[in-house]
């Protein structure tokens, strides 16, 4: 038999049996369907994702979305799905704490671009609390930083400006989504991803983030201000909830709201009895990246009774 991928010569006549030819195009298909896959890619850096804006604006280079599931659905578009894997990028809500990622390019409404769904990204991050640390930039795992002055440039347009009051205080560990906000993503002591450097100050900084490498397992601790709930007594289990703030308290805002400790039995509280209201407590993030309330300092109202 032939060799039906025998090469030929200069002069050589020209027959293609159709063994080869078909051949032929199954290569050139499979090269094509390979270069327009928007697959997950892993680069120098980290892993990037294509992403749909599905906020009904226009996004900006570095704006966060919340991870809203894919655009394809397995049952209705199964080859899409499984050939073409793109995300619903939306306005982060608190759901998607955790869950978001940091555009690579400018997207228009409805557009599909790059993303940054885990790993090293450059990110805004707003800053509440003022830093009090002499960081300088640095390489990272062998990675040069460059210098950030040159993004700076639209520092005087941004949109969805908070307009905090700065205070003192440390400088944030890492950083998540702040519900209705696309620009930025917000500092705090333990969230969906870690930060590498930021800038000095408060406000909006431009900072390097690991997305996925957040302290959501370390527990820290809290500053408790009661939002909620009842002490008990001698018939009824206490019910307090709580407002949680950084420790120490800065006047910065909350960074959750309405906790109870008692709500995942994380921490017991007696079954009866009047409790006084705690002012500290110590919390982690779950698997889902909720803050949680390992221990809190509510003790037992005790009087001591008549002998009589």
């Amino acid at each position: 038999m032939s060799d039906p991928f025998r090469k030929v010569k200069t002069g050589d006549p020209l027959s293609i049996p159709a063994t080869t030819y078909n051949a032929m195009l199954d290569a050139a298909i499979a090269n094509m369907r390979m270069q327009n896959r928007p697959s997950a890619i892993r680069g120098d850096h980290g892993v990037h994702v294509m992403v749909r804006n599905e906020t009904g604006y226009d996004l900006e280079q570095f704006e966060v979305l919340g991870i809203d599931g894919p655009v394809f659905h397995p049952r209705e578009q199964p080859d899409a799905f499984q050939q073409t894997p793109v995300l619903r990028g939306v306005v982060p809500e608190k759901k998607h704490k955790g869950k978001f990622v940091v555009l690579q390019e400018a997207a228009s409404m409805g557009a599909v671009v790059r993303a940054c769904l885990s790993g090293l990204t450059v990110a805004r991050v707003y800053v509440e609390e003022a830093q009090n640390n002499d960081q300088q930039l640095y390489s990272i795992d062998n990675i040069p930083v460059f210098n950030t002055s040159s993004l700076a440039t639209q520092d005087d347009s941004l949109k969805a400006k908070r307009i905090k009051s700065p205070v003192t205080g440390p400088s944030p560990k890492a950083c998540d989504i702040e519900e209705g906000y696309t620009y930025d993503l917000t500092g705090t002591s333990s969230g969906g991803a870690s930060i590498l450097w930021i800038e000095e100050g408060v406000g909006q900084k431009w900072a390097l983030i690991r997305i996925g490498h957040g302290d959501t397992s370390t527990l820290f601790p809290v500053t408790l201000k009661q939002s909620d709930g009842e002490s008990g007594d001698h018939e009824s289990q206490c019910s307090f909830s709580y407002d949680v703030y950084e420790f120490p308290d800065t006047g910065g805002a909350a960074i959750a709201e309405n906790v109870d400790p008692n709500d995942d039995n994380f921490y017991r509280r007696p079954g009866l009895g009047k409790m006084k209201v705690a002012n500290f407590g110590i919390a982690f993030h779950d698997e889902n990246n909720e803050l949680k309330l390992a221990w809190c300092n509510e003790v037992m109202e005790i009087k001591s009774c008549s002998a009589e």
